[in-house]
């Protein structure tokens, strides 16, 4: 390499930084746990502002049973450096007693996120993009010695590639130290057998090497999170006040807040945003390729013989057959389904008329059978009206007796 004089190529990294403070970052950060294992705290002292507002004390609130996906967007600066930061929270997540497919929203709002960049990306105008891909994933688990619950499992499995994963072992200080190590030892165990890829310390530079040396030596990282300050040595220090003693947050034998902190904002980062663009991105952009390539290229691509450009019409017209092949099948299917239907319901009209056509004959006959009876009734009738009439004309014609009247003077 040729050894040139000064022409300021030394001041490239000065141009990039003066760049990047001007046009600022973006830091898109997901935290998935269940209720109670002080998300909103830890988010809150991670970067030392209210993100979320703390909530009154004995305030009841009833909690979501569905998985629900909610987004907080900050935009902080230090020493001339912004930062627009977004908090995605899962509330609801672990609630239900069925928790199947709780982690379904989770999934689609990542791939909704990759998919809003890419029409985006993909635009003519792409002035001004914002980035609201998930560059960072923080999965809180309980701190309970006995590992890791099947629905944690789950759900990590289905995130790993998708998102840079992060497995955080909630409350720390409830915790003993042997019950912290154990733990950590079991979390490590139950990735390692269900090979759950997460977010793997890369190897630094030489001022970083102690941050990377202790970063591997205690993941998964164990924490807890307070927005109670105290004064330690003449300085502010987090901390959890208990009547029965005091956590400090920062310090590293107590919690591994601090050391997290420096992973996420002072080391890695940016790293964690190029392995999003670089990694899942890619990956999302590949299976969304592969879903619109044609059959047959497809197996060319497998065979091991690469696509060209000039068979692409022929590949497009024996797709066109295929498709119109298909859609020729589906329309007999229709056809002969319609046909099947008409012919039932022909069949089941025939019986109805069938049916109908032997109660009218049946209530015809009904109808003259008491037609019939009727006029015998009348006929009786009429029989007796005629004898009653010639027995009263009978009666009628006879004599009446003489009626003499005795006169009983002439007696004597």
């Amino acid at each position: 390499m040729a050894v040139v004089k000064e022409i300021g190529l030394a001041t490239l990294q000065n141009q990039i930084h003066a760049e990047a403070s001007r046009k600022g970052f973006e830091f898109n950060l997901l935290v998935v746990g269940q209720c109670g294992l002080g998300k909103s705290t830890f988010v809150n002292s991670l970067f030392a502002s209210p993100i979320y507002q703390q909530e009154q004390a004995f305030q009841p609130a009833r909690l979501p049973k569905t998985t629900d996906v909610q987004t907080c967007t900050l935009h902080l600066e230090e020493n001339g450096v912004p930062l627009a930061l977004t908090v995605i929270d899962t509330p609801g997540f672990g609630n239900a007693i069925n928790s199947t497919d709780s982690w379904v929203p989770i999934l689609s709002y990542i791939d909704e996120m990759f998919a809003q960049y890419e029409r985006v990306e993909t635009s003519v105008d792409r002035v001004g993009m914002s980035d609201s891909r998930v560059h960072c994933c923080l999965y809180f688990l309980p701190p309970c010695t006995h590992g890791v619950a099947e629905l944690d499992i789950k759900v990590m499995q289905e995130l790993q590639g998708k998102v840079n994963l992060i497995p955080v072992i909630a409350k720390a200080d409830s915790l003993t130290g042997e019950e912290c190590a154990l733990l950590k030892q079991r979390v490590l165990q139950c990735i390692d057998e269900h090979s759950i890829a997460t977010f793997q310390v890369p190897e630094g530079d030489e001022q970083d090497d102690d941050v990377v040396k202790a970063a591997k030596d205690v993941m998964p990282f164990a924490v807890c999170a307070s927005q109670q300050v105290i004064v330690v040595d003449g300085k502010e220090v987090p901390a959890r006040v208990f009547p029965w003693g005091t956590t400090l947050v920062t310090d590293p034998s107590q919690s591994d807040f601090a050391l997290l902190r420096d992973l996420l904002i002072r080391t890695y980062m940016q790293h964690l945003i190029d392995l999003t663009n670089d990694v899942h991105y890619e990956r999302y952009r590949l299976s969304k390729l592969e879903g619109l390539r044609p059959a047959d290229a497809e197996s060319e691509s497998e065979a091991g013989a690469p696509a060209t450009q000039d068979n692409i019409i022929a590949r497009l017209e024996l797709d066109l057959a295929k498709h119109t092949e298909k859609l020729r099948e589906t329309e007999q299917n229709m056809q002969r389904v319609f046909q099947e239907k008409v012919k039932r319901r022909e069949e089941q009209m025939d019986s109805e008329e069938a049916q109908l056509l032997e109660m009218t004959d049946r209530m015809k006959d009904e109808v003259e059978a008491r037609h019939s009876e009727y006029q015998q009734m009348q006929a009786d009738f009429e029989a007796a009206k005629a004898a009653y009439r010639e027995q009263m004309d009978a009666l009628l014609a006879k004599p009446a007796p003489s009626t003499r009247r005795k006169t009983w003077g002439k007696m004597f």
